[in-house]
């Protein structure tokens, strides 16, 4: 986004006569993607979006749109002024405090398609029949508000994994930086194994102990979740034992430096040595707390509240992980997860990419098993943590280790899936 735009965007915000919000994201992305370790189709594309967010008294209304910058400025703009025009009286729009901090005027270009091939290549030998992606990102956040508030922000992410029984990834800040490392992606053969529903011991890889930790993270952190009384934070004090150590850390991530109001990010701790601390917040949130805002809104059109961002969970001693497990289950990577109760951090879900893992090493792949568990005990059955990894989130990254759990209860056989 030019300068000149920004400047323009700002000036009308403050001349409006209006509260004015505004968040604009232009974004590039490239993408390979790999079928049968064959490299398809190399993608790219480019957009802008703009969200505008206008208050007059008591009176909120809001508009959104994609296309070129100035048009899609233009029509958020007219849509959330003929809303307004129609709103009743519900709430108050929140402005954070004026701050001007202009990154970079523009996104740098994306790699060339042959550069990302010979990338992919690269990681493909010895590897047969598997499917994955490549995908390299670059975004400048924007926001304004009618106080004179004008910051941005560029971040830029390089993000590559390989499946098919199996799974790994890795993530950098570019595809350069990506390519100074190997993916360390090693295939189980054979027929997927079907075990009974019962308790396993299992090794979570990285993704899957993000998914531990951020569904925990969610379910009891956020601000709004804390005062509707649906978070376990009242209640529980101790989590995860005396050497749980979990933070929201952008600043150690490469996450952003303010939220989508335009706060300064902080970087809060959420489990100090197994004791936990405070719920993040935004403006709306802090008010209602008595406090300042921490930095932590989302974006406005996602309505989720302040949420943890870059999650940071303290690392281990464990050199081998699969070797400290022995014999069990290594889990890369959840299928999906579902919520069921907030209170115990309690979701529902099947594990995917499962190898059986007999004497330190990987065997067979196993067939998909379903599961309903409190995050909450799976934290405390921690027994020990790898070396923290990086791991891609929606904006910037995660530092999360390899976790070995004594103990995961599987309640059936999921269905089988085709990636």
């Amino acid at each position: 986004m030019k300068t000149d735009f920004l400047q323009k965007a700002r000036a009308r915000a403050e001349k409006s006569g209006l509260d004015c919000h505004l968040v604009l994201i232009h974004e590039r992305v490239g993408s390979l993607r790999l079928a049968h370790s064959q490299i398809l189709q190399p993608t790219s594309t480019e957009s802008f979006f703009a969200y505008v967010k206008l208050g007059r008294g008591s009176c909120v209304a809001s508009g959104q749109a994609e296309g070129a910058p100035q048009w899609a400025l233009e029509r958020a703009w007219q849509e959330a002024e003929a809303l307004l025009e129609h709103s009743s009286g519900c709430e108050q729009l929140l402005l954070a405090a004026p701050i001007c901090e202009l990154a970079e005027a523009d996104l740098p270009p994306l790699p060339s398609p042959g550069r990302a091939s010979e990338f992919v290549r690269g990681q493909l030998l010895g590897k047969e029949e598997v499917a994955g992606m490549l995908q390299v990102k670059s975004r400048q956040l924007t926001v304004i508000n009618s106080l004179g508030l004008l910051r941005t922000a560029l971040s830029t992410q390089a993000h590559f994994f390989l499946s098919g029984n199996g799974f790994a990834e890795l993530v950098a800040p570019s595809l350069e930086e990506l390519g100074e490392a190997q993916l360390d992606f090693v295939a189980s053969r054979g027929e997927p194994l079907a075990l009974p529903p019962g308790r396993y011991r299992v090794l979570l890889g990285p993704s899957a102990a993000l998914d531990l930790v951020e569904g925990i993270a969610h379910s009891g952190f956020g601000g709004r979740e804390y005062l509707e009384g649906a978070s376990f934070l009242p209640e529980l004090k101790i989590l995860g034992g005396d050497t749980f150590t979990l933070a929201d850390n952008w600043q150690a991530t490469g996450g952003l430096p303010f939220d989508f109001e335009g706060t300064t990010r902080s970087c809060p701790s959420l489990v100090e040595g197994g004791k936990t601390q405070g719920p993040v917040t935004d403006l709306a949130t802090a008010r209602r707390l008595g406090t300042k805002s921490s930095g932590h809104s989302l974006p406005p059109w996602e309505d989720s509240g302040p949420l943890p961002l870059n999650l940071v969970l303290a690392g281990g001693r464990a050199e081998d992980p699969l070797a400290s497990l022995g014999d069990g289950l290594y889990i890369p990577r959840f299928h999906y997860l579902g919520l069921v109760n907030p209170k115990t951090a309690t979701f529902t879900g099947t594990i995917r990419d499962c190898l059986l893992v007999e004497g330190g090493r990987l065997q067979r792949p196993v067939v998909p098993l379903r599961f309903t568990a409190s995050f909450l005990e799976l934290a405390q059955r921690i027994e020990e943590r790898g070396k923290p990894t990086w791991v891609p989130g929606s904006w910037g990254t995660n530092l999360v280790p390899p976790l070995i759990l004594s103990c995961f209860t599987f309640a059936e056989e999921g269905r089988k899936w085709i990636i």
